[in-house]
């Protein structure tokens, strides 16, 4: 085997940060984003003495677990490597994981099933009411892949709260163009979402330059959407 190489594997396990785990030819191979059932095609990046390391190329056969919220290979699983997982699935995982470390660190004999979750299926998604975001060169707004600076453009995320979400969509859907926002593409870097129970929002803006003609842009905001109470 090569970098580069594509393979087929069937995924059994997770790491502790969620990474899908397989075997193959007596090496553990290691691919973000698949989940324990997957039998996916993957393409190996890195190759050690005991493991593999490789990208989600194509699921050949999913998961029964998995629900398809987003594309597997999306940015938006970054921050949410669970987020194709059922969510029952998602509880059994944690309870072992916890366990697995009482049973590696604090020496218990424990088992999975005793450690309780607060589980709360309704609030599973759209939680979020904080989120911190950057600009890409265009004024998107945006989310870097881990490891990377490539900026990514985003127009939603199922884990933000819906007003977040419709300020975002908007942003690069209708505002940019309407407020001419693509000005302070070099200005703006990024930007702090933040919602409360009654949709309100507080942005606060990172800014090169507090220039006036960003203030007098920015400020536009306010006049146009009456869900922005703070912006700073």
């Amino acid at each position: 085997m090569q970098e580069k190489d594509l393979i087929t594997v069937k995924i059994s396990d997770f790491t502790q940060d969620a990474k899908g785990v397989g075997h193959i030819d007596g090496l553990a191979v290691f691919v973000p984003y698949a989940l324990p059932g997957d039998t996916v095609l993957a393409q190996i990046k890195t190759i050690k003495k005991r493991y593999l390391e490789a990208e989600l190329i194509e699921l050949i056969n999913p998961s029964s677990e998995r629900r398809n919220l987003v594309d597997p290979n999306s940015i938006i699983c970054e921050a949410a490597p669970l987020i194709n997982l059922n969510y029952s699935a998602q509880i059994l995982w944690k309870q072992k994981l916890v366990a697995d470390q009482l049973r590696k660190i604090a020496k218990l004999n424990i088992e999975e099933n005793s450690i309780k979750v607060n589980e709360n299926p309704l609030h599973e998604l759209h939680y979020r009411n904080k989120v911190n975001l950057k600009f890409d060169d265009n004024a998107y707004i945006s989310m870097s892949r881990r490891g990377s600076n490539f900026l990514e453009r985003i127009d939603g995320h199922p884990l933000f709260q819906d007003s977040i979400n419709e300020f975002i969509y908007e942003w690069n859907n209708s505002y940019l163009s309407e407020l001419k926002l693509g000005v302070l593409s070099e200005n703006i870097s990024e930007i702090v979402i933040r919602s409360n129970s009654f949709a309100e929002l507080m942005l606060n803006f990172f800014v090169v330059d507090i220039n006036s003609k960003t203030k007098e842009i920015l400020t536009e905001l306010l006049q146009i959407n009456p869900n922005i109470k703070v912006l700073a």
